[in-house]
């Protein structure tokens, strides 16, 4: 498990989930595993790779949580996992601590004039740091309890609460890290979050982060991912030389510049160095059948295996561009390979129907 940064001595201040402006838990899937993530929550920095990887999530308050997984050939004692990373973690804070209160010491003293005593806020530092390392050398154990498939370690407020669990069907340990505990997040929102685990594997798995929801074959294998203000997008790779995109873009009247839905969509596959065939104005129905403007395209792109380019070959590829204009977002989905690989259906994609 990620250790938690030894940081500042103080934890954030508490969340009043009740004066955030989005109340609705948003769904997070990703690979191998899905939640429902506490209101507010961001994801303000991930990791691709299947094997090993971090999801950190945060609010205006700051960090909330990290989630790690990472791929073990058996059975780990979790427990004894969860305790041993506890006490490294708590032997890096009284580290940190003794470090930056020498550090700090030995820079007043240099100063010409400066006596060798320890001044007011030194003695306050001293003494968070003997704390700090008192906590380590007593440290034996964690408080577990167990949520849901989770087992929760914690022992007391200011430490770092974890919990994990072994998903056998996936080989894989999930290890969530807030880094600092709080008995009535405890009982509300983290039991919530680890209440609505939810295994992801099987012929289908869903891809939920940043606002975009997908269903994909479990072939298809996340090959990037980008997260910039009003510009997400994730891409994929499936057999035969699939390649599939699926987009998200806030503000759509600043980004369409003034143009209208094809008009913007032409720019986007131009850009992605594409070949225009043709393209026109379709009607898509979203999750509750009401009928939503959007455009197609078909386009081409000089192939991109080796014996394709070499022979001249040309892949084929199909767009569709959407608005929600009750999310206020514009959504996109573009496949494009080999013209024999099958393509996918939108609508098995997405909620939306696209005929």
């Amino acid at each position: 498990m990620t250790e938690p940064s030894p940081g500042g001595a103080n934890p954030p201040p508490p969340i009043d989930w009740d004066s955030l402006p989005n109340r609705t838990p948003r769904e997070l899937a990703w690979h191998g595993f899905q939640f429902k993530l506490p209101p507010g929550w961001e994801v303000g920095g991930f990791s691709k790779s299947a094997e090993k990887g971090t999801l950190r999530f945060q609010t205006r308050a700051g960090l909330q949580a990290m989630l790690t997984w990472r791929k073990l050939p058996e059975a780990p004692d979790v427990a004894r996992m969860m305790t041993e990373v506890h006490r490294r973690a708590l032997e890096a804070r009284a580290r940190d601590l003794s470090e930056g209160l020498a550090s700090k010491a030995w820079r007043r003293i240099s100063q010409p004039g400066q006596s060798g005593g320890l001044g007011a806020d030194e003695k306050r530092d001293a003494l968070v740091a003997g704390e700090a390392q008192k906590r380590a050398r007593e440290f034996t154990r964690l408080h577990t309890s167990r949520v849901g498939d989770f087992v929760m370690g914690y022992r007391q407020e200011g430490e770092p609460a974890q919990a994990s669990l072994y998903a056998p069907d996936t080989g894989m340990i999930l290890e969530w890290l807030f880094p600092y505990d709080d008995p009535v997040q405890r009982k509300g929102a983290w039991r919530a979050l680890l209440q609505s685990y939810q295994p992801n594997a099987g012929a289908t798995r869903r891809w939920a982060i940043f606002g975009l929801r997908l269903r994909l074959p479990e072939a298809a294998q996340l090959t990037d991912a980008a997260a910039y203000p009003a510009n997400v997008v994730l891409q994929f790779q499936c057999p035969g030389h699939l390649g599939l995109s699926a987009r998200r873009w806030g503000l759509p009247a600043h980004v369409r510049e003034g143009l209208d839905l094809a008009g913007y969509y032409r720019r986007v596959v131009r850009q992605l160095r594409n070949k225009v065939v043709d393209a026109e104005a379709v009607f898509i129905r979203d999750a509750q059948g009401r009928s939503r403007p959007a455009a197609r395209f078909h386009f081409e792109r000089q192939g991109e295996i080796l014996m394709d380019k070499l022979a001249g070959k040309w892949w084929t590829g199909e767009g569709l561009c959407w608005e929600d204009p009750d999310e206020k977002r514009l959504y996109a989905f573009e496949q494009l390979g080999p013209q024999k690989t099958p393509r996918l259906s939108v609508s098995d994609v997405f909620d939306i129907s696209d005929r």
